[in-house]
């Protein structure tokens, strides 16, 4: 029945609509437990998943003032058509400051840096630097031919083609065609693989000497704790705010934990909330061990 629905909104070309309508009801979730929000039925149910565009869908859209062109078939980029909240953007936003540097690291097709560049031209930021890190080229063509949409953000953005890591080397990276957001460095070759760049965030940032981190937003599929390990005097010397992906699973592949992560930061002064369906709470590790995937925002206490 769903599928059937999706297909005739396609069809008829209200999915927009629906997104709006969508963002709309939103406001009056907030009003809803926490614990709750998820199991009450929602109006986005009536926008398209991606898997009911076509492979070459092409569309143009404006979020947050930030223009992109996506493809909706592929889900990270439907996120963008979506509007699926971003806490790692409005707490950026309220970190930002002048004379600061800003870092993306997994910046996919610039669905967070655009949006925080844009924000960030509007607030008229002097002497500010976001640098975004996608070592995929496939996924970094799209973010400059987005970053071209948005003359605006051109000012404050630095795409860097590679990705970040414990060491400078070479490694394989492989991704699937309907998700590139899952796109990971992997451990071994596999047929489907091709090599990518990888740098260390201390040398880059050691490089640049900035006055100042305003905010560190890390998606990379896992890999997280091996960016940490190759940036752990940037954590200690700036303390940036971090808001970064836990993966149990994909952590373990790569020969590290969440406790190892954590006791890292922990050990810098910072302290933690989890996001919770979509809701920033306070960190419970048993509550969220029970969680395949969540976000952290780590934030220096002392």
């Amino acid at each position: 029945m769903n599928k059937s629905i999706h297909q005739a909104v396609i069809k008829l070309g209200i999915a927009e609509f629906f997104v709006k309508l969508r963002r709309s009801a939103s406001v009056l979730r907030r009003f809803v437990p926490v614990g709750l929000r998820h199991k009450f039925a929602s109006v986005g149910k009536f926008v398209p998943l991606s898997s009911s565009y076509p492979k070459d869908d092409d569309y143009l859209l404006t979020r947050d003032n930030t223009s992109f062109r996506i493809n909706r078939s592929d889900y990270v980029q439907w996120r963008i058509f979506y509007g699926v909240r971003d806490n790692a953007l409005k707490h950026a936003k309220e970190c930002l400051t002048s004379d600061s540097i800003v870092l993306d690291i997994g910046a996919n097709c610039g669905a967070f840096s655009l949006k925080l560049a844009t924000y960030a031209a509007q607030q008229n930021f002097n002497n500010l630097q976001i640098h975004a890190f996608e070592p995929n080229p496939v996924v970094a063509k799209i973010y400059s031919n987005n970053l071209a949409l948005n003359p605006s953000a051109q000012k404050f953005i630095k795409l860097h083609p590679v990705g970040l890591g414990k060491e400078v080397a070479e490694k394989s990276f492989q991704y699937p065609e309907t998700n590139t957001g899952v796109g990971k460095v992997l451990t071994s070759d596999t047929g489907t693989s091709f090599k990518v760049k990888i740098q260390r965030l201390d040398d880059f940032v050691t490089l640049l000497n900035p006055t100042k981190i305003s905010f560190v937003k890390m998606i990379v599929e896992g890999f997280e704790p091996e960016v940490f390990k190759g940036g752990l005097k940037t954590f200690e010397k700036y303390k940036p705010p971090v808001f970064f992906e836990v993966t149990k699973e994909w952590y373990e592949e790569n020969n590290s934990s969440v406790e190892e992560v954590m006791n890292i930061l922990r050990g810098l002064g910072y302290g933690f909330k989890g996001e919770y369906y979509n809701d920033l709470i306070s960190y419970d590790p048993a509550k969220f061990n029970e969680l395949y995937q969540y976000n952290i925002l780590a934030e220096f206490k002392r």
